[in-house]
């Protein structure tokens, strides 16, 4: 066949009636230049006349160009031509990558799609979700073409790391599983994936709630000798490509199984399962199918889209102007609106039972005033809020007929839709016929709901709540007491409701103990019966959110306490009564915890103290979303009142528990230190033993990240103490990690030691915590009944101050500030804690000891999210300091625009952003160790620009050095920087022959790893290249040329995981004479007084997860001129 011109192909590409596929032939991929999920072309040597001479790269970058606006303008002129056709079918927008986009060579998703349907494609080869979600170019195009479908695709080059994916796995071990190579930081690049999923189906359902998304997981791929799976994992040494196969596979599930869970938790989104479609020998290349392969994919949504299609409630909306004019989109607009995947629906039942039948309950009524009244004010509250409401009142309150109601909601629900339950009536107890609980010491019993002829046990309320579908929310709103603990504690009856003496006599939902005892003798045998229809799963295992069978999300708004009554009242119970008030007919606006705590202050007893149960709250978390409310909230509800603060744990019973003995099973001197170290370096403990020999492992890390910590990893909390570690001692390797069925006690505890070290500001590492019973038994000198082996017990040591210290300072937190309740022990070089719910305090001297008239801790920072993106929103910035070098260019300056070309796989900037190693931020220097994303560079670089400006606004960084400093480190650690180690800090002279550049390299040299210093040294070196670009560093200009002082920091990042941690140095300094290019002058008769710090920093993903968006707004006018890239060539 002959070659064609490249006159001649441009005459193709330039012909409106060209098919794609006949350009197939002239085209073929540039490996050089392609990425990942972003296929770039070059012209095909043996079918294109390559041209030659003094013109040839212009000519061939013509024809690219001709290429790419075939690409782009192809699709659009078929989607034209569709609508122009009488198309009646419903109109789709697709944006995505190169599963959606692949240019010329192959007929991907779309091609297949488009050939049945009228698509808008917004795709581009190699798209970023976060760019997706940036741009947001769907929202006009749904806006623009009355679309009812979004199809998604995306996550493709986030999982491979943009070619980085190396620094995301082990290097190979024979002994180590596929699962096991990926490291921390794959699940970072995953959350951030699908973090941006999730601004993408917020932003269509609050902007287009008639459209329904499709979106898919990729199928599992196929490395080779590529650059994107295949080498990584070669320069790992995982050289098998089975293993790598396998390895690539876990990435897939992974991704998979996180974007069906999410997913499901929205009404309008569905997911495609991909895996298997493709097979093993339709692959294009490792990561893209053939033809046939993308033929398949389609399929699956063609399926979704003819299903979306048939249960279309009327005629299909057609916009001219580009696509419809205006009377056209008035019709669309004005149509009756539709929610995308048939409306979030809420279904909900009231019970009220104002008598019980005395048959049932030997000669009891249970005559009650108000209970009736609840549940038709409760029905009447939910039918306003737009739920199907059913009611069943005293004699229609029956066990079969509470369960059926139960039932057929949770066949009817699916994900993103909700049930409320409200009952009002009486609580009791039947014995434990199934031995599900796990109380010791009392009779085991079962607490109930009174139903009108029998009880129902909370076992099986627990097993109806697992008929509920994954996603779907679930809300208990009982006005009942839970008579289980009563026998332990007795009533103690209100004498106020709602702030007024009672006029009225009031009684208690409960059913007297000596009719409980009586009913259920009565009726033992249809008891025993009906326990064998629920589970015998411990009541620890159905309340534990990793081990229980229930898939829903349950929470519990329950009127009292364990050991209080609920009590009735003359028109509503009183709990009914003050939640009602509180609604204020639907004007309360704050989230579920607000609602409690005002319902708390509304009914103004201590004896009535409503609850919240969060335990088995799921996904979707529905807990920061106005009660009530079928559509979740864009972001959690505004607070009702004020928190005083966390609370982690009950409050305190007056009575001294006992201490925890003599013992002390310490992990060794050594391996304290190595933690310390870990730590120090920002990389945090880890226990390979326990990820590659634990079962649980994977499990219990979920459960540790799920509490939110700051400054612990999972690892932390599995250490087996000093004991089992001893050779030749006789507790040596009796100690296990805790059993799945009691992970939740350690929370509470976790979360105060979190506090202590935001508030002592120092490092921590645990030194004790879970001990098994034999274990315990084991070490000389243990309480028989410690709290390690109930973990709710750490044992912790702090660098740099004494035990002594800190036990006094922990006394303070549970003492004056109600922290918590529990135990504390001080010990001669560590510290215990627990919580478990009563005080204790040992020993008896410690505890006789009179507290300090100040506070031992610093005030405490912003307590919840909303007080911190508050503070944040309030703080003043400066005006920047100065302008980056004429020829400076920030690869982070501007989002990342899409450049128009169908193969672009990020565009030059994204790419630059990968690669970016270290660059200059107002008057930092910061470095970059190349495990870093190009979203964490980003947050190191905006987080300290908006200290160093917010700073700048409060302090003179010349007059006022130390106050300006003292600022730039508040406002890091309000962005989330905590800081691993006291810092390293001196006062110096220099003169004669010292030189800038050499003391910052000798003072980071201190605290750098070997990566961050060697990183930092090519930082320093490339600056005098830019020092010389026009006599002097710009972005110094203000300390360097104009002043006789000033400051300026100079870092080094690097990631571990999701975590982020920098070796930070601080210098401020003092001259006497004019001087220019202050890093590399060499001083002579003249001295330079300067300060310096030295200081590691860590990032917590938690919290700045959190203020992102607001950094990156606040700063958006500016840091396009105060972020300036190095290059270290």
């Amino acid at each position: 066949m002959a070659k064609i011109t490249v006159e001649q192909l441009m005459a193709k590409l330039a012909d409106p009636t060209t098919d794609a596929a006949e350009l197939s032939e002239y085209f073929i991929v540039d490996q050089d230049q392609s990425g990942a999920f972003a296929p770039r072309l070059k012209l095909n040597p043996s079918t294109v006349q390559i041209p030659r001479g003094a013109n040839a790269a212009a000519r061939s970058a013509a024809v690219m160009n001709s290429a790419n606006w075939f690409a782009r303008i192809d699709r659009r002129r078929k989607f034209n031509a569709v609508l122009a056709g009488g198309y009646g079918g419903p109109i789709i927008v697709s944006e995505g990558d190169s599963w959606f986009q692949y240019p010329l060579l192959l007929k991907d998703t779309i091609d297949h799609v488009m050939d049945r349907y009228a698509v808008l494609s917004l795709g581009s080869a190699g798209d970023l979700l976060k760019r997706m979600a940036d741009k947001q170019e769907y929202m006009p195009a749904l806006h623009d073409t009355g679309a009812e479908i979004l199809l998604l695709s995306g996550g493709g080059n986030d999982l491979v790391a943009g070619g980085a994916l190396a620094s995301h796995l082990e290097e190979f071990h024979p002994d180590l599983k596929p699962e096991d190579y990926l490291l921390p930081s794959f699940q970072a690049l995953l959350d951030e994936a699908l973090t941006h999923y999730a601004r993408i189906f917020r932003q269509v359902r609050d902007g287009f709630p008639r459209v329904n998304i499709l979106c898919h997981g990729y199928d599992y791929p196929m490395p080779n000798n590529d650059r994107w799976l295949g080498k990584p994992m070669e320069s790992r040494g995982i050289r098998d490509r089975t293993l790598q196969k396998a390895i690539a596979a876990c990435m897939m599930d992974h991704f998979n199984r996180r974007l069906r869970r999410l997913a499901n938790t929205m009404p309008h989104v569905t997911y495609i399962d991909c895996r298997g479609t493709v097979g093993d020998h339709r692959w294009h290349d490792g990561l893209h199918p053939t033809n046939e392969g993308y033929g398949d994919v389609a399929a699956k949504f063609l399926r979704e889209i003819s299903s979306l299609a048939n249960a279309r409630s009327g005629p299909p909306v057609v916009i001219s102007g580009p696509f419809g004019n205006a009377s056209e989109l008035t019709r669309a607009l004005g149509a009756p609106s539709v929610i995308a995947g048939g409306k979030a629906r809420g279904i909900s039942l009231h019970v009220g039972l104002n008598t019980v039948d005395p048959g049932h309950y030997d000669g009891w009524d249970g005559r009650l005033t108000a209970c009736e009244a609840d549940a038709l004010a409760m029905e009447a509250m939910a039918r306003g809020e737009g739920f199907e409401t059913r009611i069943l009142l005293t004699p229609d309150a029956t066990r079969p007929n509470v369960i059926e109601e139960i039932k057929r909601a949770a066949s009817e629900l699916k994900g993103g839709d909700m049930f409320l339950f409200t009952i009002s009536g009486h609580g009791g107890r039947i014995p434990d016929f199934n031995q599900d609980e796990d109380h010791d010491g009392d009779e085991k019993m079962d607490e109930t709901l009174c139903l009108y002829d029998f009880q129902l046990a909370d076992d099986e309320l627990y097993m109806l709540w697992s008929e509920f579908r994954a996603g779907v929310r679930v809300l208990a709103v009982p006005d009942t007491c839970h008579s289980g603990s009563m026998i332990r504690f007795g009533p103690t009856a209100p004498a106020t409701l709602f702030g007024q003496q009672m006029t009225l006599p009031a009684g208690a939902r409960a059913m007297p103990l000596w009719v409980e005892d009586r009913v259920w003798r009565a009726n033992e045998p249809a008891y025993r019966e009906a326990s064998r229809s629920y589970s015998a799963l411990k009541e620890s295992v159905l309340t534990n959110p990793l081990s229980t069978p229930v898939k829903a999300s349950v929470l519990n708004l329950g009127a009292c306490k364990d050991e209080q009554f609920a009590m009735d009242g003359p028109e509503n119970g009183a709990f009914t009564g003050a939640l009602l008030r509180v609604w204020g007919e639907g004007r309360f606006r704050g989230d579920y915890r607000a609602f409690r705590a005002a319902i708390e202050t509304q009914i103004g007893s201590p004896s009535q103290t409503p609850q919240l149960f969060e335990r088995l709250v799921g996904e979707p978390n529905f807990v920061h979303d106005r009660p009530f409310t079928l559509q979740p909230l864009g972001k959690p509800a505004a607070a009702a009142t004020t928190a005083a603060g966390p609370s982690y744990a009950p409050a305190a019973n007056p009575t001294e528990a006992g201490d925890e003995g003599d013992e002390d099973d310490q992990i060794s001197a050594t391996e304290v230190e190595a933690r310390f170290a870990a730590k120090t370096r920002g990389t945090g403990f880890r226990d390979s033993q326990a990820a590659l020999t634990w079962g649980d492992y994977a499990d219990f890390d979920a459960f540790i990240k799920s509490l939110g910590l700051k400054n612990f990893s999972t690892d932390e909390f599995l250490v087996l103490g000093g004991a089992h570690n001893t050779p030749g001692g006789s507790c040596q390797g009796k100690n296990d990690y805790p059993p799945r069925n009691i992970w939740t006690r350690i929370a509470a505890t976790a979360r105060v030691l979190d506090h202590l070290r935001d508030r002592l500001g120092k490092p921590i590492v645990i030194t004790n915590a879970y001990r098994s019973p034999a274990y315990n038994a084991c070490i000389p000198g243990s309480a028989t009944n410690s709290q390690h082996v109930q973990f709710t017990a750490l044992d912790f040591q702090v660098r740099g101050m004494a035990a002594r210290d800190v036990a006094h300072a922990l006394r303070w937190l549970r003492d004056k500030e109600q922290l918590f309740s529990g135990g504390i022990g001080q010990y001669s070089s560590f510290t215990h804690l627990d919580t478990r719910g009563m005080n204790a305090t040992w020993p008896p001297a410690f505890r006789d000891s009179p507290l300090p008239d100040s506070a031992p801790v610093s005030p405490g920072g912003p307590r919840t999210m909303a007080e911190r993106l508050a503070l944040l929103g309030s703080v003043e910035l400066a005006a920047p300091r100065g302008t980056t070098s004429r020829a400076g260019k920030s690869a982070f300056g501007t989002a990342v625009p899409r450049s128009g070309e169908a193969f672009d796989p990020s565009s030059a900037i994204a790419e630059h952003q990968q690669t970016l190693s270290a660059a200059v931020s107002a008057s930092s220097v910061i470095s970059f160790v190349e495990n870093l994303t190009p979203g964490q560079k980003e947050d190191v670089l905006l987080s300290t620009l908006f200290a160093q400006r917010a700073a700048d606004a409060r302090a003179n960084s010349v007059e006022q050095r130390t106050a300006w400093f003292d600022v730039y480190m508040e406002m890091l650690s309000l962005l989330g920087w905590v800081r691993e180690a006291a810092p390293f800090t001196a006062s110096q002279k220099m003169q004669g022959s010292g030189s800038f550049d050499k003391v910052i390299l000798a003072t980071l040299a201190q605290i750098a790893t070997g990566n961050q210093f060697k990183i930092v040294e090519s930082a320093i070196e490339a600056l005098r290249g830019l020092a010389d670009d026009d006599g002097k560093i710009q972005l110094f200009d203000f300390e360097t040329s104009r002043t006789t002082g000033g400051n300026f920091q100079i870092g080094s990042a690097e990631a571990a995981g999701d975590v982020i941690n920098i070796a930070l140095g601080a210098f401020r300094f003092t001259y006497k004479d004019a001087k220019k290019n202050i890093l590399f002058v060499s001083w002579g008769s003249n001295e330079l007084d300067y300060w310096l710090s030295a200081q590691k920093l860590s990032l917590s993903p938690a919290i700045y997860d959190g203020v992102r968006d607001l950094v990156k707004s606040r700063l958006d006018d500016t840091r396009k001129k105060l972020i300036l890239d190095i290059d270290l060539g």
